[in-house]
């Protein structure tokens, strides 16, 4: 329940109704002065979230925290690699590889390019809403498609999100051998910080990232900070930062009040 409300309240869309509300109730009321304050403020925080680059800045924070993955910096020694779900679909007539969602299909190919340089263990991760495949299930055939070997693949097929899927590597393989953890990099300080948090040693290896520099541009190296229009593409990156953030302040959380951040690996 407390879960379902606090992905309403990060939805900006609800947040700008809710404001629109608050608005209403407060001219309702009589409050027209601060009804009149809350309308400029409402309307400004509306401008900066859909056309003002601050968006794009705040994305750029959040996804650059971690450099992509370099393999000839790798030590020799062995891994195994966690590609964290990201959505599919349940239409069987298409082929796994068409079925996982774009982030999920980019977190998938991470850990194939991974595969195909180390030949390390892809573990694959992700429930199943009715029952009958799961995103762990989905993941590891379109691997298999891919000419990953089956024994080469394992499956965590229960796991309903980040902190699930940490506590649930942890239970059942241990800290032994580093994690070579694939998720997006928008995703990636949060999901580090849970299989952390739970003990074990996390090699980043972000993908999907939104945000780039054009190295091509006549300034140099530079970012595209720049007033939009787009302002769906910009309220979608405020739409995962406050998932981010709100995942963060869990963990925090966990991490100063949590029982217990040891778990013992299943014999």
């Amino acid at each position: 329940m407390l879960r379902s409300i606090a992905h309403l309240l990060i939805d900006p869309v609800n947040l700008v109704l809710l404001g629109v509300a608050a608005v209403y109730v407060a001219q309702r009321a009589g409050y027209r002065r601060l009804a009149n304050y809350a309308k400029a403020l409402w309307a400004g925080l509306v401008f900066i979230m859909m056309f003002t680059p601050y968006p794009v800045w705040l994305t750029i924070q959040q996804e650059h925290q971690h450099k992509p993955l370099n393999l000839d910096e790798l030590p020799n020694e062995p891994y195994r690699v966690v590609l964290l779900g990201s959505g599919y679909g349940r239409d069987t007539l298409l082929r796994p590889t068409q079925r996982l969602s774009m982030h999920a299909t980019g977190r998938m190919l991470e850990g194939y390019r991974i595969y195909r340089e180390r030949a390390v263990p892809l573990v694959t991760s992700g429930y199943s809403r009715r029952g009958i495949y799961s995103q762990a299930e989905v993941t590891a055939e379109a691997l298999l498609d891919l000419g990953v070997m089956a024994s080469d693949t394992l499956r965590m097929d229960i796991t309903r999100n980040t902190r699930d899927e940490a506590k649930q590597y942890v239970a059942r393989w241990g800290t032994k051998y580093p994690v070579i953890l694939v998720t997006d990099a928008m995703h990636m300080g949060r999901a580090a910080g849970w299989f952390r948090h739970f003990g074990a040693r996390v090699i980043p290896a972000p993908t999907n990232f939104d945000t780039q520099r054009d190295h091509y541009a006549p300034d140099g190296d530079v970012w595209d900070l720049r007033f939009t229009w787009d302002s769906l593409k910009n309220m979608e990156r405020v739409q995962r930062l406050l998932h981010e953030w709100a995942g963060l302040a869990h963990l925090k959380w966990e991490r100063r009040f949590g029982v217990q951040t040891v778990v013992q690996p299943e014999p």
